[in-house]
C-alpha cells in the first residue's frame, strides 16, 4: 500500500513539473529569463562582444548579442538580451537560432515541433499565428517571416519564427534561412514598444 501511495505522489509531482505556467521555467541552452549570462559565459567573453561592437545597442539601455551555444546539438547560435549597466548580467531575452541554408521546409517542420512542445508545456499561454509577414530588410518584398507568438499572463512571450531570405539577400548580405526561438520578458517588450 505504501508503494502505491508513493507512486501516486511521484506521478502527481511529475505532472506539475511538466505543465509550466511561467516562461522562466523554460530554458534555452540552460539559460532562461532572470538568469545571469555568467552561468554560461564569463565576463571577458561578454566584454569582448561589446568592445568589438558585436552587440546591438538598444538606445543605451539594452545589449543584444549572439554567442556560441554551450550545448552544440540544439542551436547554431544563442541570442541574449541584457541591460547595459547591470553588473549581474541578468537575462531579459534569450533565444536559439538554427540555420537552414539549403532547405526552408526543414525550418518549417522544426518550427511546428517547437510550437507543439510549447502548447504542451504552457496550456494557458495565448497563441497568435502570422503567416508570411514581409521582411522590412528586403526592398524586393521576396523575404518574409512565418511566426507564432505565445503570450503569458505576466506579459512575457515565446516567439518561434522561420526567416525566408531571397536570393538577393543571400548574395548581397549572406543571409540564410533560419529558425529562431526567442523568450522575452514583459519589461523588455514594453521597452521595444515604446522606443521602436
Amino acid at each position: 500500500m505504501k508503494i502505491f501511495i508513493l507512486i501516486l505522489i511521484l506521478i502527481f509531482n511529475f505532472q506539475s513539473w511538466t505543465k509550466a505556467d511561467d516562461i522562466r521555467d523554460f530554458q534555452i541552452d540552460g539559460l532562461s529569463i532572470g538568469d545571469s549570462i555568467l552561468a554560461n559565459y564569463n565576463k571577458d567573453q561578454i566584454q569582448n562582444k561589446i568592445s568589438n561592437r558585436k552587440v546591438y545597442d538598444h538606445n543605451g539601455t539594452y545589449y543584444e548579442a549572439y554567442f556560441l551555444p554551450k550545448e552544440q546539438d540544439n542551436y547554431d547560435y544563442i541570442k541574449i538580451t541584457w541591460k547595459q549597466k547591470d553588473k549581474t548580467y541578468e537575462i531579459f531575452g534569450v533565444g536559439g537560432v538554427i540555420e537552414y541554408p539549403d532547405n526552408f521546409n526543414e525550418c518549417l517542420v522544426k518550427q511546428k515541433k517547437i510550437i507543439k512542445e510549447i502548447e504542451n508545456l504552457f496550456e494557458k499561454a495565448k497563441r497568435n499565428d502570422h503567416e508570411k509577414h514581409p521582411s522590412v530588410y528586403d526592398s524586393t518584398g521576396d523575404s518574409y517571416f512565418i511566426e507564432t507568438n505565445f503570450q503569458f499572463i505576466n506579459g512575457d512571450t515565446a516567439r518561434v519564427y522561420c526567416s525566408y531570405w531571397s536570393k538577393k539577400m543571400f548574395e548581397e548580405k549572406g543571409y540564410v534561412h533560419t529558425l529562431s526561438f526567442l523568450l522575452n520578458s514583459d519589461e523588455f517588450l514594453k521597452f521595444l514598444e515604446k522606443n521602436y
